[in-house]
């Protein structure tokens, strides 16, 4: 899903925007934050894993098989 913030939005360091439209939270705000991202499913989205089943090993284990599927990547010099 893509965030859509104002053409000349700034988020600052350590702030999250979050939701579509955006909203821009300091990170602080977690309840306001997670109130937006509850129903983003991050987790799935992210991930490809339901909330309960997304702890840090199986989170790891999903990143690292992505990466590993460029392994092989090289990078093409322009024409």
């Amino acid at each position: 899903m893509r965030t859509h913030l104002p053409e000349a939005a700034v988020v600052p360091i350590g702030w999250v925007a979050v939701g579509n439209p955006s909203v821009i939270f300091p990170a602080d705000q977690h309840e306001k934050i997670w109130a937006i991202q509850r129903a983003l499913n991050f987790n799935l989205t992210v991930y490809g894993l339901d909330r309960p089943e997304a702890d840090m090993t199986r989170i790891t284990r999903h990143v690292a098989a992505s990466l590993n599927n460029h392994r092989s990547d090289s990078v093409e010099q322009d024409c």
